[in-house]
């Protein structure tokens, strides 16, 4: 199968984050190329749990406020998310959850548990 091609980068803003606006190339299941673009935020890596009691048979999810749903029309501006939080310099995935978990969590986790791609952590 072919690969993406590049065709373009063009750096919108490089405040916080970088945003570039990026034109390539992709082909679809038939190998024919299409000429795609997108914006693009290039931010540090993030983990995410799935929290699980399961002595209630639960999921555990909080909720947060993000300013582009509420720009969007969100009453609140509140979103229903799992337990996640950007990596920090030297700091593993783990380290992370569980420094998102005192900053914003009431329970506390009790193991960690890895599935391939999946990270989640039971609550305690």
């Amino acid at each position: 199968m072919a690969t993406i091609q590049i065709l373009n980068k063009e750096t919108l803003s490089d405040k916080k984050y970088p945003l570039k606006y990026i034109r390539y190339e992709k082909p679809d299941s038939d190998g024919k190329f299409h000429n795609l673009e997108k914006e693009v935020y290039f931010r540090p890596d993030a983990v995410t749990a799935l929290l699980v009691d399961d002595e209630r048979k639960k999921l555990l999810l909080t909720s947060q406020f993000r300013l582009p749903a509420f720009l969007n029309g969100s009453e609140s501006g509140y979103m229903i998310e799992t337990c996640a939080g950007i990596i920090d310099e030297n700091e593993s995935p783990e380290q992370t959850l569980r420094r998102e978990q005192k900053r914003k969590w009431v329970v506390k986790f009790m193991t960690l548990k890895r599935s391939r791609a999946l990270t989640h952590l039971r609550a305690a």
